[in-house]
């Protein structure tokens, strides 16, 4: 008589053996999810861009409206698409010219690497509080054609890129 290869014992370890790879897989799929969850549990959602502009009261504003705070990796400044090597606070100071800086008064918040906005946090980058002020710095912005750039990420290491032009921040791989 033939003696069979798959006999009881050998068919239990194999099925012992299918259990556990199954269950190695759950586990990696389950550490992937909870990973997942951690990152979006802190992430970060900087916006930039305009308030009342046109207005008495202008600002131009940097808002962490995301769940986690932003680290600020680099801030890059363009005026008329050159980089303007500098703060945002000596580029604010270089464009209003020596016959605007008795007239204009506006307040400002600087931006650098190394920052850290919290969650909710704002930060007024430019503040006008009158109209005329509001217009001429407005009228300088465009003159001067300001682009900022801010790289920022998470306190999980993931990097994004938000621009003054666009609403929306980019992931960087």
């Amino acid at each position: 008589m033939k003696k069979r290869f798959w006999n009881t014992d050998k068919l239990m370890s194999f099925l012992a053996i299918l259990l556990s790879v199954g269950t190695l897989l759950v586990f990696i799929y389950q550490t992937n999810l909870i990973r997942k969850q951690q990152y979006a549990a802190v992430y970060p959602y900087l916006e930039m861009g305009f308030h009342g502009r046109g207005t008495k009261k202008m600002s131009f504003v940097l808002s962490n409206e995301g769940v986690g705070p932003a680290m600020i990796k680099s801030v890059e400044i363009k005026q008329k698409g050159e980089v303007y090597e500098g703060r945002f606070s000596g580029f604010l100071r270089e464009i209003i010219d020596k016959d605007d800086a008795d007239s204009i008064q506006y307040l400002y918040s600087d931006i650098a690497e190394g920052k850290m906005l919290a969650v909710g946090a704002h930060l007024d980058l430019i503040d006008c509080q009158n109209a005329f002020t509001s217009d001429r710095m407005s009228e300088l912005l465009d003159e001067y054609s300001m682009e900022l750039k801010i790289e920022y990420e998470s306190i999980y290491g993931e990097r994004w890129s938000i621009e003054s032009g666009n609403k929306i921040p980019k992931k960087i791989k």
